[in-house]
């Protein structure tokens, strides 16, 4: 077991200037400039990034299956050529998936392989995927009835609940890639709702496959993270209203 670390004088200001002043000011400033308390929160912030990353890394690749099935019930196998698909993207998600058609079919070209749609799908990024869940695709994906009778919607999410609906998918959807866009960049995040964020995670994969939800809660190590917040920002006491002397 490592020896605890020892915020010294020395040791607290070597971090800071690693880290870089202005990147430690939000931290000292919860705690009046404090260095050892800044720099544990600091670390604490770290730790519930890595622990939020796991869910959020299995709601991206759950959500890119799902919304590509059900591209491909709508428009085919090759949807990523197909015309009908193109027309219906505005101008940037079309130019972004041109972009990945063309460097994944160089790719294939150089290793002498045929181009496959799990290609693309890896090569756009989750914003492609979370703006294929906005209303303007309802009527030409979401609304779209599909093998088994029922719309494209529930085909591709089985487990979506009566009374929840695509824009609910949306929502947390566009949260949850605004808080990895967040991690991804190693902003604060400590201040945030994130049990909300976990459940919502957790909540939407469930919509899709209540199995792996299961799975994500058994392995998952937010809860325990998060559980800490009140040894690193300890509540500061409520003053009572002072009387007023008659």
């Amino acid at each position: 077991m490592s020896k605890p670390f020892q915020y010294t004088n020395q040791a607290c200001q070597a971090l800071e200037k690693a880290i870089s002043p202005s990147r430690l000011a939000k931290y000292l400033s919860k705690f009046d400039n404090n260095r050892e308390s800044a720099l544990k929160l600091y670390h604490w912030n770290s730790e519930l990034s890595q622990a939020m990353t796991f869910p959020l890394h299995m709601l991206e690749v759950c959500i890119r299956n799902a919304v590509s099935e059900g591209i491909h019930i709508c428009f085919g196998d090759q949807w990523y050529s197909d015309s009908g698909f193109k027309f219906i993207l505005d101008d940037y998600w079309e130019a972004k998936l041109e972009e990945a058609v063309s460097k994944k079919t160089q790719k294939a070209v150089d290793r002498s392989k045929r181009l496959s749609s799990g290609d693309i799908i890896s090569e756009l990024t989750f914003g492609f995927w979370r703006e294929l869940l906005k209303a303007e695709y309802e009527k030409h994906i979401w609304k779209k009835l599909g093998p088994s009778g029922c719309a494209v919607l529930l085909e591709v999410f089985p487990d979506l609940p009566v009374g929840k609906r695509r824009q609910d998918i949306y929502n947390n959807v566009d949260r949850l890639v605004k808080l990895r866009n967040r991690i991804s960049h190693h902003e604060p995040i400590y201040e945030r709702f994130l049990q909300n964020n976990y459940n919502e995670a957790a909540e939407t994969i469930g919509w899709i496959s209540p199995d792996t939800k299961k799975w994500i809660g058994c392995h998952s190590n937010f809860l325990d993270v998060w559980s800490r917040k009140s040894q690193v920002i300890p509540r500061r006491p409520v003053e009572k209203p002072k009387l007023k002397q008659r």
